[in-house]
């Protein structure tokens, strides 16, 4: 059975978009996959999760997981929901069979509802439609607001689930 570290963060400071790792915190250096493999441990593989809310960052994920021998299984990375061309973003990054997540930064972002902002939809929709998880980083004022999320986005994919099957049975009755 292989054992996944599911939920691990590289960083090169000097790429410039950590702002929230400040020089006053222990970890304010540097972290690559060098640092992971000397604690290991049994852990025979992991998942990149990005730190940093830019496209830059999710790119040098992708950088770091080519040249990781395998070690690296999958990638969260992070494109902005909110851009008017956000679902044509998640397009192009799905075709990356590397990604498997993005995670928008829901901790930092004042509005507590804003995973519900119609804005957002169609990016939550080219997620759902490419097979994308959410990875979803909040406070516990997030909590029941991703009961309700769920919820709803089940009930979606179980829609879409039905109509599909639907369908089916229509074309076979045809």
């Amino acid at each position: 059975m292989i054992r996944v570290d599911a939920h691990h963060h590289v960083w090169r400071l000097d790429r410039g978009d950590y702002g929230w790792i400040t020089p006053d915190m222990s970890i304010h250096r540097d972290y690559g996959l060098d640092d992971l493999r000397a604690v290991l441990g049994g852990i025979d593989a992991t998942v990149l999760v990005q730190a940093a809310p830019t496209e830059a960052e999710t790119d040098y994920l992708l950088e770091v997981a080519a040249g990781s021998r395998g070690l690296v299984k999958a990638v969260v990375g992070w494109v902005d929901l909110t851009a008017p061309d956000a679902a044509s973003r998640i397009n192009e990054r799905a075709r990356n069979p590397m990604i498997k997540g993005l995670r928008p930064m829901l901790q930092d972002i004042a509005d507590t509802y804003w995973i519900f902002r119609d804005e957002i939809k169609p990016a939550l929709h080219a997620m759902a439609e490419t097979g994308l998880c959410l990875d979803a980083l909040i406070q516990p004022r997030h909590l029941p607001l991703m009961q309700i999320f769920a919820s709803q986005t089940e009930n979606r994919h179980r829609s879409r689930r039905q109509t599909a099957h639907q369908n089916q049975n229509d074309a076979a009755l045809g």
